[in-house]
């Protein structure tokens, strides 16, 4: 008989688990997520019990980046890697620095 398929965390349990594990306190990932503090706690215990760890510190060492540089959040949400990188890309980010100098708001796209 296979084991039980663990639920995958939920995109924003992702990001509550990234920030655990930069050892943060539940009002420190509120505060950087713009959620309350009570919102922090559910989906903490709610990681707990999808990975049937017994506390925090346990959760935070999931949390840990491979050797391969992926993130936390992208690693255990599933999500995919970057495609590249800012590196060599001089002029485009002065151009970024440019336009938020002069306006309030500065939209980036692209893929």
């Amino acid at each position: 008989m296979s084991s039980p398929a663990i639920d995958r965390p939920s995109r924003r349990e992702a990001e509550v688990l990234a920030l655990v594990g930069l050892h943060l306190s539940n009002a420190e990932i509120a505060e950087k997520l713009f959620i309350s503090v009570r919102t922090v706690e559910s989906h903490v215990s709610s990681l707990l019990r999808k990975y049937a760890v017994a506390d925090r510190f346990a959760l935070a060492a999931l949390a840990v980046p491979p050797s391969g540089g992926r993130t936390p959040a992208s690693r255990l949400a599933g999500l995919p890697d970057p495609r590249t990188e800012f590196i060599g890309r001089g002029a485009e980010r002065e151009a970024v620095r440019s336009a938020l100098a002069q306006h309030r708001l500065v939209t980036l796209l692209g893929p």
